[in-house]
């Protein structure tokens, strides 16, 4: 938490502010600012937790396992938006299914905990390259894939040339 989303200079929210300054005039920025709402969910999928329905089947896809199995925050230091919920995105016909365990670290919006957890369970449905529910949902998938094709790339510049670098005020959505 201290050195991706609050860290003063490189953390998340100061990077939302600082693409927020240079695309927007002061005014709007001040309106801006005070509107930002952020939530901070970290995905595990590496997690040796297995669900059963008491036939012992698995879990149908969209199950999720919030209460009783995942331990409360250790600390009110971690404010009254912190939880943790296992989801089953997928459907399991061979095999134990394999849930996903998040963990929302920070989180300013208005959402809901159910709001949350449907939203993570639709958006491992939009991932383009496969047409069912894939185990992460699609912006976890489509970075992995992101990482994966500019790790192959031997030359990269460190900073971009020509055209793209008019893209940058563009790129708030990232």
């Amino acid at each position: 938490m201290e050195q991706e989303v609050n860290h003063p200079t490189d953390g998340i929210l100061a990077a939302l502010h600082d693409v927020a300054k240079e695309v927007t005039q002061p005014i709007e920025y001040e309106s801006w600012s005070s509107r930002l709402s952020v939530a901070y969910i970290m995905a595990r999928r590496s997690v040796s937790t297995r669900f059963m329905t008491e036939e012992c089947d698995n879990l149908p896809s969209g199950s999720y396992v919030d209460e009783g199995l995942i331990p409360g925050p250790a600390s009110s230091d971690e404010g009254p938006g912190r939880f943790d919920f296992y989801l089953v995105s997928q459907t399991y016909v061979i095999g134990t299914a394999k849930p996903t365990l998040y963990s929302v670290l920070h989180n300013t919006s208005n959402f809901s905990k159910s709001e949350i957890i449907q939203l993570t369970y639709r958006l491992c449905a939009v991932y383009m390259t496969f047409a069912g529910m894939v185990s992460l949902p699609a912006p976890l998938k489509y970075a992995a894939k992101l990482l994966s094709l500019l790790s192959k790339c031997s030359d990269l510049p460190s900073q971009p040339s020509g055209e793209v670098k008019t893209w940058r005020p563009n790129l708030f959505f990232v």
